[in-house]
């Protein structure tokens, strides 16, 4: 029976001990990449607000979910952004559109009127991000408006994670409300309002 030296086990003590370390840090790595931080529901906007205000009196829409786009970047550091819920980024979208509707009082369920967001880029990065989506409004069969608006922010960000997460979590959820200030702002939209059900 061979008898290895105290110095050939010591380095296979230390070999040994170094691929359990290895391994465990891929573990935490591995789980890092998959802790998933969900965007709060969204929130209507004093400046959205403002601009549904000029819609013609009487004014109502309903909201339909449009599609998300096939590729989606939204990983910042080792998290991952996600919309509400577990639910899409269309969804996220048209629940604003809804939401915004529903404050100003211009929201019907059974309106006539059609508005149907689907999403083209969604863009969610340590310090920036990007979306832009093809509204579509449509009354009957007659396509009053259709167009693709894009919204990008910036923002600081910073090495620690502990700032730099929050941020990206703000700046995140305010592109999509710049999405909807662009589209509520159009002169294009605001000349839609069809009244009646």
């Amino acid at each position: 029976m061979t008898t290895l030296s105290p110095r050939v086990v010591h380095l296979a003590h230390k070999l040994r001990r170094g691929i359990v370390l290895a391994s465990a840090a891929a573990c935490v790595v591995a789980f890092a990449g998959c802790v998933t931080r969900p965007l709060p529901p969204y929130q209507s906007s004093i400046v959205n607000q403002q601009s549904l205000s000029h819609l013609a009196h009487g004014a109502v829409y309903r909201v339909e979910a449009g599609s998300d786009p096939a590729n989606v970047a939204n990983s910042v550091r080792a998290y991952t952004l996600t919309a509400p819920n577990g639910g899409s980024w269309a969804s996220y979208l048209s629940d604003g559109i809804r939401d915004e509707l529903t404050t100003s009082g211009n929201y019907d369920a059974g309106a006539a009127s059609t508005i149907k967001a689907s999403l083209l880029t969604v863009q969610l990065a340590d310090g920036h991000a990007e979306v832009s989506a093809r509204f579509v409004v449509e009354r009957g069969d007659k396509v009053r408006y259709d167009k693709v608006l894009h919204a990008h922010g910036r923002w600081r960000t910073s090495m620690a994670g502990a700032i730099a997460i929050p941020a990206a979590y703000r700046g995140a959820s305010a592109v999509f409300q710049d999405l909807l200030t662009q589209f509520f702002n159009d002169p294009d939209f605001i000349g839609t309002g069809g009244t009646g059900t």
